[in-house]
Order: structure tokens, then C-alpha cells, then sequence
């Protein structure tokens, strides 16, 4: 990711003050706690268009939205999204929202547990999400059926295991409807199923068309 950013620098080869001219010069960040990163005297889309000007280059974005209103959280994404043309920016967005990384994001990596288990241009993703992980957190987003009523939101089992003691192989198989005994003993290769679109998932080939209406029938089950 970083070398894809930086394609002439190799940001962990630099020394410390190599990377403090980088910091805040060449990257910035707005924290995702916007009620007190934020100065109350100035209006949000000002302050965040005034450090997004300063730092022409990398910006990173995390959850800056969480606790807006929802009509101002749209205003904001869309101010970042025309600044992002008008200066030719790239952005680092993180979030938990996928409605919002479908929004603000052409390239997407999913994490669980520290892992990327799946990334893919945003139609590839959205249109056929591969790993198990990704189904489930696009299968929780609101979706209203033919008839108008909402649907209900399948929820994965259990907890998610401790960081500090991920399990062994496939660190997403104690929550997985499609685990079996390889995925408990064996890491799984990050392989490219499709032209750029690449799975970290025992189960997923080449050949997932059958694999994807499977899991998605278990998770919705």
C-alpha cells in the first residue's frame, strides 16, 4: 500500500526525522473524534478544506464523520471528494462504514483482526464480495425488499477473538459458516481470484460463482 502511495520512497527505510518532514508535510490526519479534534469557533467543512489544502499530497481519513448528522455528514464527504479533484489528492479513508467507503472509495481493502482478507476496485467488491467477512458486513447494511418492509439483518456467531491471541490459521474461522479443518490449521494465501480483485479465503477459487450464493445462503439462514 505504502510503496503503491510513495512509488520513489520506501517510507520504512527512512530515519526519524526522515519521516517527521514526511508526517504532516506530505501526510496529515484528522482523528476520528471530530467533537474534539475539531475547533467549535470555525465551521467542520472549513477546517477540514483548510487541512486538506496544507497537505497536498496524502491525507488520512478515520471515521471523521461518526458524530455528525447525517445531513452534514454527506455535505463533508462531498466537500472531500470535490477537493480531492480540484487538488488531484489521494486519500487513506478508513472506516467501519461500508456505505461510506462505497461512497468515498474506488479501491477497498476489508480487515479482520489486523488482516486484509479482501480488496478489490469498489464495483468489483460491492458487486461480488467473495470472503465470507466482507458478505457479512454488506449483508448488514439496510435493505428494504419488494414489498417494502426491511429486511432482517443476519448477524455473524460469537465474538471476535482477542488480538493480542489471534486463533491459528485463518484468523476469521471461529465466526466463519464455511470453516472447515484447513482453515483452523492453514494461513491463507492473499491469491487474485479476479483481475484485481484478490481473496484471503481457503474457500474462494477461480471458480466461486456456486461458493458465493452458498455463503450468502448460510449467512442469511
Amino acid at each position: 500500500m505504502i510503496r503503491e502511495l510513495f512509488p520513489r520512497r520506501d517510507l520504512t527505510a527512512l530515519s526519524e526525522k526522515q519521516v517527521q518532514d514526511v508526517r504532516g508535510n506530505e501526510i496529515s490526519m484528522i482523528s476520528q473524534e471530530p467533537m474534539t479534534s475539531l475547533n467549535p469557533v470555525f465551521t467542520v467543512g472549513s477546517q477540514i478544506a483548510e487541512n486538506v489544502r496544507r497537505h497536498q499530497r496524502v491525507s488520512g481519513r478515520e471515521a471523521m464523520t461518526r458524530a455528525l448528522d447525517v445531513a452534514i455528514q454527506a455535505q463533508i464527504l462531498n466537500l472531500l471528494i470535490r477537493l480531492q479533484k480540484d487538488l488531484g489528492l489521494t486519500y487513506l479513508f478508513i472506516s467501519h462504514d461500508m456505505a461510506v467507503a462505497q461512497h468515498m472509495c474506488e479501491e477497498i481493502a476489508v480487515m479482520y483482526l489486523g488482516w486484509i482478507v479482501e480488496q478489490a476496485g469498489r464495483r468489483s467488491l460491492f458487486a461480488r464480495p467473495m470472503h465470507p467477512y466482507t458478505q457479512a458486513l454488506l449483508s448488514a447494511l439496510p435493505k428494504i425488499d419488494a414489498e417494502g418492509k426491511r429486511r432482517e439483518r443476519p448477524e455473524l456467531r460469537g465474538d471476535p477473538p482477542s488480538p493480542i491471541d489471534p486463533p491459528s490459521g485463518c484468523r476469521f474461522h471461529t465466526r466463519c459458516p464455511l470453516a472447515s479443518g484447513i482453515c483452523r490449521r492453514e494461513v491463507p494465501q492473499f491469491k487474485e481470484v479476479l483481475p484485481g480483485h484478490r481473496v484471503a479465503c481457503h474457500k474462494v477459487s477461480r471458480k466461486t460463482e456456486a461458493l458465493d450464493r452458498l455463503s450468502m445462503d448460510r449467512l442469511e439462514a
